[in-house]
């Protein structure tokens, strides 16, 4: 992340690391993924054993696989 050069984050995160960047060799802040505890999704079907139908929103599916537990929301 280009936009932490010159701040302070590096001194008050320690989890945010400094690398070279593989395809320019500069330096640039590397960052751990959020791991949220629950994501939320709506989705388009679904039937009674749990199985749904979602939209091909990347979002969704990137939420899905982020979270620790999903919320899925679907139209009656």
């Amino acid at each position: 992340m280009l936009g932490f050069a010159g701040s302070d984050y590096e001194k008050v995160r320690s989890d945010f690391r400094k690398v070279a960047d593989p395809y320019t060799g500069r330096e640039i802040f590397v960052v751990p993924p959020i791991v949220p505890d629950w994501g939320v999704i709506h989705a388009i079907r679904a039937d009674e054993n749990g199985n749904v139908v979602c939209s091909a929103l990347e979002s969704d599916r990137l939420a899905v696989l982020a979270a620790k537990r999903t919320i899925v929301t679907v139209e009656a």
